[in-house]
Order: C-alpha cells, then structure tokens, then sequence
C-alpha cells in the first residue's frame, strides 16, 4: 500500500499540534497575557474587491451582521492560535522567509447558507480536494508554529475550509433575505477563487493584519 507523503506529513504536524495544546492546558496559568493570532488566506485583487464591494452592501442593510465591521477583510482562515507578545513577534518574522516559492490555488467555491446559535448564515465552501488539503498542510508545516492551538477546525486533519460572508438573526431573515437576494445572486455566480496572498491578523478590536506574504503566481 503507497502512502501519501504529504497526508503522513500532516497527520503528524496534526498530532504534534495536539499534544502541545494538552500540556499547555494542563500548565497554570501564566501572568504572560496572550492574544488571539489568525493566518488567513486572502485572494487575488480583484476577487477580494468583488467580495469587499458585496460585504459593503449587505453592511448597508439593517440587521446584517458581517465581519467587516469589527475591522476584518474577506479571508479564508488557515491557523488560529494563542500567542504571546514574543511569539507574536517570532511569527512575524518567520512569515515571509518560510513561505518563499509557495505558489497560489485556485479553488472552486459554492454559497452555502446555513443555521447557527439562532442565526442565518452565509458562506462560501471552498471544494474539498487533495491540493486544497495539501496547500494547508504544506503552510503549516512550513511555519512549524508550536503554539497554543486556539480553534481545532484550524489544525490539520480536522480543518473547515470557508469563506464567511454574513448573517441575520433567526426572527429578521425574511425580512432581511428579499433585500439581500440580490447580492446572494451575484455570490452564486462566483465559482473560483485564488489562495494568493497569507496574512497574519491579530483579533484585538480593530482587527489588523500585521503581516503579510504574497504567493508565486501561476
């Protein structure tokens, strides 16, 4: 039976990934306060002004809630941990170099809409295929960041590729849906777009991208 060298790679950055947190949360607490550090995935120029214009216009719309408004650009979550200011620091500095040569993805998207905690959501669902997989495995194996796992659905193995649009609450959807149609519309029709930039945000009210990789294009 062959094995596929990227998927064992993985499997044990994954493990790895694990065991790190369990000793970190067994470990009292440390007067080091930590923050929340994203890696997200953002897309070729005119993709993400398509995607910022539409966000835009849902914000317009009373009871639509989306990410933009707490400083956030459409993005594609690919890490999450919790880091202290030193280990904020050495992720800024490792981001670019390590990240060398690795070329951008295209990938097929759908609009998704889903319920969560009393809310309508709205998503774009990247296809699951093995070169999206492989791109998120060779990211993180090429950081090789050890810390504190902040949200499972990150770690390899067990990610959740997605785009979060925006939501409305349970009871205004109806209301709220005939005036986003149109937009939802023009989210349908899109169908590719490019991993082609890695940028790490922080999530301290406004958030902000401290630093940022471009990828090889194709």
């Amino acid at each position: 039976m062959h094995t596929n060298p990227v998927a064992t790679i993985c499997l044990i950055f994954s493990v790895i990934l694990m065991h790190v947190g369990s000793l970190q949360a067994e470990t009292p607490p440390s007067v080091v306060q930590k923050e929340v550090l994203a890696l997200q995935t953002f897309f070729r120029p005119n993709e993400q002004a398509v995607l910022e214009a539409l966000w835009k216009r849902a914000m317009a719309i009373e009871g639509v809630d989306c990410a933009m408004r707490a400083g956030a650009v459409p993005h594609m979550t690919t890490g999450s941990w919790r880091v202290s200011p030193s280990e904020l620091q050495e992720a800024m500095a490792v981001l670019s170099p390590r990240l060398d040569g690795l070329t951008e993805l295209p990938m097929t998207v759908r609009l998704e809409e889903g319920e969560y905690e009393g809310s309508i959501g709205w998503e774009l669902i990247p296809e699951s295929s093995p070169a999206l997989l492989e791109y998120h495995c060779a990211v993180l194996t090429r950081l090789g960041f050890t810390y504190e796992p902040f949200r499972k659905i990150d770690i390899p193995g067990q990610w959740l590729p997605h785009i979060t649009l925006f939501s409305v609450k349970k009871e205004s959807a109806p209301r709220v849906r005939e005036q986003l149609e149109p937009i939802l519309t023009e989210l349908r029709e899109i169908h590719t777009l490019h991993a082609a930039r890695l940028g790490l945000v922080t999530f301290q009210y406004p958030f902000k991208i401290v630093a940022e990789k471009a990828l090889r294009g194709q």
